[in-house]
């Protein structure tokens, strides 16, 4: 009986033969061709990839931790492109489709595809066009996310029904599908608003149309970007806006592309703006100084500036000026000694403009009194003189022992220019200053102090 010697090497070469057997059988090399085997990828990591068959699909998968805007950009070279770009959303079905290059030139290589996909999972698939290799490198990068200011309406706002709802005041932040887009909004007052419309990079010239819907689908309005002339192009991202004033209720914003170009896809925003009513100011108030008369008021919420109405007592209403956001005083330089004034103010912003109150506040305008002179007298007293302020009905005399006038003393004076002040202490500073005073309807009114006058009284 003869013996079988078995060579070391060969034992060493069938080892390693069924090593490379199992690893083959546990490994999975390439894309899957199927959404169960899709392989698993990275936002914004670029992956590289190789297809050569017309039939069959490279598929990848991808998570969106909510509903957001994605960047699918392929570069491709080899006699099989150009290569088809296909977005799916987690059920499989095809959101979106562009090829690399250009429709009218396959020779390119590049293909850019912006689309809105919804939380989830969701899919990218490539194939070349012509039953031969392809060679492609795929990066898939989220721009925008859906979040309390920006509403992303995902892949499935085909039809009114499944409009995307959002809030006036959030920007939408989305990409032109071969459908289009819808989103809802709920208006519960009477108000104005503004939709402004900008495309962020038109790869096709692909314009789109902004409409205005009401709760039952019905066209309110509409702005065309690019529009300005039939088919005309007007600089990218410049924005066209639609403002309209709207009664309580239901309404739909409709975004639909110009063209279903199978290269290109639309990205845009729509920054949305509602007119809030504004209160009218509260705490008006006037008061003379002598430059004019200063009105103040409280700031309203939401206002950028405020008007300022001015009317004489039982005339009408004329607006006089404005102040800015943070301006809540206003002085009439133009308002006329012995004139009794009305007063209003009224709140706005860029979307609206509030009421003002038709009573407003009232004032009499009075000028500041020049006191002449203010002399000790024999006697510890102080003589007291002014000009005269033609509207005035009578005079106070202020003095005090302190400059901040804390528990000083008055007099009023009428028919008269000049006043004696008596029973002052001895050795005493006193600091003496005088107004104008008068009367409008039932009410009195006086202009702003004079200048200090500061006498020390003696024996």
């Amino acid at each position: 009986m003869m013996k079988r010697t078995i060579n070391s090497g060969m034992i060493r070469s069938c080892l390693v033969m069924l090593l490379f057997t199992v690893l083959l059988s546990v490994c999975a090399f390439g894309a899957g061709h199927n959404l169960t085997d899709a392989e698993q990828i990275s936002l914004g990591k670029t992956i590289e990839g190789s297809s050569s068959s017309q039939n069959t699909w490279d598929y990848y998968k991808f998570v969106l931790a909510r509903n957001a805007v994605v960047k699918i950009e392929m570069t491709a070279e080899g006699s099989g492109k150009p290569v088809y770009i296909r977005a799916h959303n987690a059920r499989g079905d095809e959101v979106f489709q562009i090829l690399t290059g250009d429709a009218n030139n396959w020779g390119y290589d590049t293909g850019v595809l912006y689309v809105s996909l919804a939380k989830g999972i969701n899919y990218v698939s490539c194939q070349p066009m012509w039953p031969r290799t392809a060679n492609y490198k795929l990066t898939v990068t989220q721009v925008a996310g859906e979040d309390a200011r920006t509403a992303v309406a995902g892949s499935e706002t085909r039809y009114l029904k499944d409009a995307h709802p959002f809030s006036l005041g959030q920007n939408l932040y989305d990409t032109a599908r071969q459908y289009g887009n819808n989103y809802t909004f709920t208006a519960n007052s009477r108000q104005k608003i503004m939709l402004n419309v900008k495309v962020l990079d038109n790869l096709n010239k692909n314009e789109i149309y902004v409409r205005l819907l009401d709760g039952n689908g019905n066209k309110i309005d509409e702005v065309k970007n690019g529009r300005d002339t039939f088919l005309g192009y007007d600089t990218l991202g410049k924005g066209y806006t639609l403002v309209r004033e709207i009664d309580p209720g239901t309404y739909f914003v409709q975004v639909t592309p110009l063209w279903n170009g199978y290269t290109a896809s639309a990205r845009y925003t729509i920054a949305t703006a509602s007119s809030v009513p504004l209160d009218i100011p509260a705490g008006l108030a006037a008061k003379n100084l002598a430059a004019g008369v200063e009105v103040s008021w409280k700031p309203v919420s939401g206002a950028e500036g405020y008007n300022i109405y001015r009317r004489k007592s039982g005339g009408s209403w004329e607006k006089i000026g404005s102040s800015g956001r943070d301006e809540t005083v206003y002085l009439d330089k133009s308002a006329k000694n012995g004139i009794a004034y009305d007063y209003s103010v009224q709140a706005f912003n860029s979307m609206t403009t509030g009421s003002y109150s038709r009573t407003g506040t009232t004032i009499l305008r009075l000028k500041r009194v020049s006191v002449t002179s203010c002399r000790r007298q024999k006697g510890r007293k102080l003589l007291v003189k002014w000009k005269k302020n033609r509207a005035a009905s009578y005079y106070l005399v202020q003095y005090s022992t302190n400059a901040d006038f804390t528990g000083a003393k008055k007099k009023k004076v009428k028919n008269a220019l000049q006043v004696t002040l008596k029973g002052l202490k001895n050795n005493t500073r006193y600091y003496v200053r005088v107004c104008a005073g008068g009367k409008a309807g039932r009410k009195n009114y006086t202009g702003e102090y004079s200048k200090v006058k500061k006498v020390t009284v003696k024996k």
